[in-house]
């Protein structure tokens, strides 16, 4: 016999017993109606529903043959049978409300092992703490977070491990302190259920120290294109100044020798004419200087995954982008090439470009859509910012300095673009497209080691 088997013959053998007691203690102390009535709980109690209507029948049946007036008759008039009837009923209700109190517990019982597993599998840490924020529980992931013991935190004030923190009141990120002292950032969420209040804590260190570094990176790409905007400023000055100086220079030398020819010509003219030829070598200097200190230094590149590259971009520019209601789609395949440059530099294109593309969608109706796709060319990579902008500029002129087609813009940004990527030996372009809008394409080189293993 099966073990399920043998526990249900023996409830019902039990349920039996129970019920030829009760009639004994019924007929002698005269009180067949709570004998009955505490074999049928007894039943209930100890074996469930099914032996409980056993004892309900068997009750039933020797009330009705044994106690009910007349005894030992089937038949019996109207009002032994109303008494009958509330006997019955009483049975019954009773088991129901003892049936409704077992599915109660057993759903409490499953609802505290749901918890239990819950708050012992979860990667965030969870604590329980009543009205005075001391701590009643704290699951394993809590006690790894702050690398402590369940024994050091119970019974503890929540505002210990977190300083600042108020129950109800706080929610956001806040600095929690280690076991050992250290201090980290937490994700606290609350929630109050009767006077406990329960706190879920996520560790967002890594976040928050992801966050400082694209905040480092955002610092270094508006330096450096500040610095590049400088240099090309300062190289187109040079260029349009250093033509009439060197022709000044070289008249002042022709008239130098005119004057040295016979007849010479007064002390005065020539030291004139040596003061112009002074004056522009002086000049001379002075702009070579400058173009050697905004100068671009030779590239020093490295290997990149244009997957980084971007990803910190369209980190940097998410906020805008939310604020702007723009939606972006991005297009990065997996198996992408590396490339080989100057990852600040690359970024402060992309800047630019996904930044024209915002600017260009500003009076553009919703949907507002942004495109960023990358695709592998034979040798090199094509990258494709494109935008739904209702016009497009005139890209026979965009890319030349100071043209611009902004109220405040300099005109230098795009010209400043395709002189990096001329310096990655690659190519930038912009076209219309045929379902509307700009995009603003550009290429770079994979390095032939690159080519061989992808």
């Amino acid at each position: 016999m099966s073990p399920d088997r043998g526990r249900t013959v023996r409830a019902y053998s039990l349920t039996a017993l129970l019920c030829a007691l009760a009639g004994v203690f019924a007929w002698i102390l005269d009180a067949p109606s709570s004998c009955f009535l505490l074999a049928v709980v007894a039943a209930s109690l100890m074996g469930g529903r099914g032996p409980a209507y056993m004892a309900i029948v068997l009750s039933s049946c020797a009330f009705e043959f044994i106690f009910l007036p007349p005894p030992f008759h089937i038949v019996h008039n109207a009002s032994s049978l109303l008494r009958m009837a509330i006997f019955v009923g009483a049975l019954l209700v009773t088991e129901a409300l003892l049936n409704a109190k077992r599915r109660s517990d057993f759903a409490r019982l499953a609802i505290g092992e749901e918890f239990r597993s819950l708050s012992a599998t979860s990667p965030d840490g969870i604590l329980i703490a009543d009205e005075t924020s001391r701590v009643l529980f704290a699951n394993p992931a809590l006690l790894k977070m702050f690398g402590t013991s369940h024994d050091e935190v119970i019974g503890r004030s929540a505002t210990e491990l977190l300083p600042g923190f108020e129950l109800l009141a706080s929610s956001g990120e806040f600095v929690a302190i280690r076991a050992n002292g250290n201090q980290f950032y937490v994700e606290a969420t609350c929630g109050r259920f009767g006077n406990k209040t329960t706190v879920f804590l996520r560790d967002v260190s890594d976040r928050k120290a992801a966050e400082n570094r694209l905040r480092s990176t955002e610092t270094r790409l508006a330096k450096a294109s500040q610095t590049a905007a400088i240099s090309e400023l300062a190289a187109a000055v040079v260029h349009e100044i250093s033509q009439p100086l060197s022709a000044m220079v070289t008249n002042g030398q022709a008239c130098l020798r005119w004057l040295a020819s016979t007849p010479p010509n007064t002390a005065d003219g020539r030291a004139s004419v040596e003061r112009i030829v002074r004056d522009g070598k002086d000049a001379t200097e002075i702009i070579r200087g400058l173009r050697s200190l905004f100068r671009d230094s030779a590239l020093v590149k490295t290997r990149l995954d244009l997957h980084v590259v971007i990803t910190e971009v369209l980190s940097l520019l998410q906020g805008r982008l939310q604020r702007e209601t723009i939606h972006l789609e991005v297009d990065l395949p997996s198996d992408i090439a590396a490339v080989e440059g100057d990852k600040i530099q690359l970024q402060q294109v992309l800047m630019n470009l996904i930044g024209n593309a915002i600017d260009a969608l500003q009076t553009a109706p919703s949907p507002r859509l942004i495109g960023v796709r990358v695709r592998q060319q034979q040798a090199t990579l094509l990258t494709e910012i494109s935008d739904n902008s209702p016009a497009g500029p005139d890209f026979a002129t965009i890319f030349d300095p100071f043209v611009t087609t902004k109220a405040d813009g300099m005109g230098m940004g795009l010209s400043i673009c395709r002189s990096i990527i001329k310096a990655h030996e690659g190519q930038l372009w912009g076209d219309t497209r045929p379902e509307g809008g700009t995009v603003f394409s550009f290429t770079l080189p994979i390095p032939p080691e690159a080519t061989d293993e992808s």
